[in-house]
């Protein structure tokens, strides 16, 4: 009980912005945060965890929720947060112990559509057969730029775009157009699945 309390000091002490923090079940606690200018994002909430993890001998897993309006009912509004927090966590793509809406709801939210599609598996079958994983994974992460995609990947930028093209003739899908590359992230985002 007293790690508890020290573990709730720190953290309130570390969030400049918390309205509360409290423990509502053995093991899951909730840091309410006021909107500012100057939240923090995923990444840095992750490297604070990860002290407060070695500090305080504990494994913390965050789910960054959304900020709301006041006067808004909080009640429904946490309570499916924390359903899709607890059904995502365990997902082969969030990399992370700490991770946000913004990160899970593509697939959340598409998840029940493509899951028994025979149409989507092909369209998997068809990524998997011209090895273009890597590759719209890094298209994705770097907003479509081929250029630093090429440079992340370590590949020339030609060599890229060839590949790029290739892939087209193939499939149909053209990856410098937003809608393209999108459907083709979620196929992979559900393909682990």
């Amino acid at each position: 009980e007293f790690l508890k309390k020290e573990l709730q000091d720190t953290i309130l002490e570390l969030f400049r912005y918390s309205a509360d923090f409290f423990f509502y079940t053995d093991t899951d606690a909730l840091l309410v945060e006021q909107i500012n200018r100057d939240y923090l994002d995923a990444t840095e909430i992750n490297g604070i965890f990860l002290s407060l993890d070695a500090d305080f001998d504990t494994t913390t897993s965050v789910f960054v929720g959304s900020f709301h309006s006041p006067g808004t009912d909080l009640v429904p509004l946490f309570a499916e947060e924390r359903k899709i927090f607890l059904t995502e966590q365990n997902n082969l793509y969030t990399h992370s112990r700490t991770f946000s809406m913004q990160d899970v709801a593509l697939h959340y939210y598409t998840k029940d559509t493509v899951k028994d599609s025979k149409l989507i598996k092909s369209y998997i079958e068809l990524i998997k057969q011209n090895e273009m994983e890597v590759i719209i994974q890094e298209l994705w992460n770097e907003l479509g730029n081929v250029s630093s995609a090429a440079k992340t990947l370590f590949l020339h930028r030609n060599t890229l775009k060839y590949r790029i093209e290739k892939f087209q003739e193939q499939s149909g899908f053209n990856l410098k157009k937003a809608n393209d590359l999108l459907f083709c992230y979620l196929l992979l985002l559900h393909e682990h699945n």
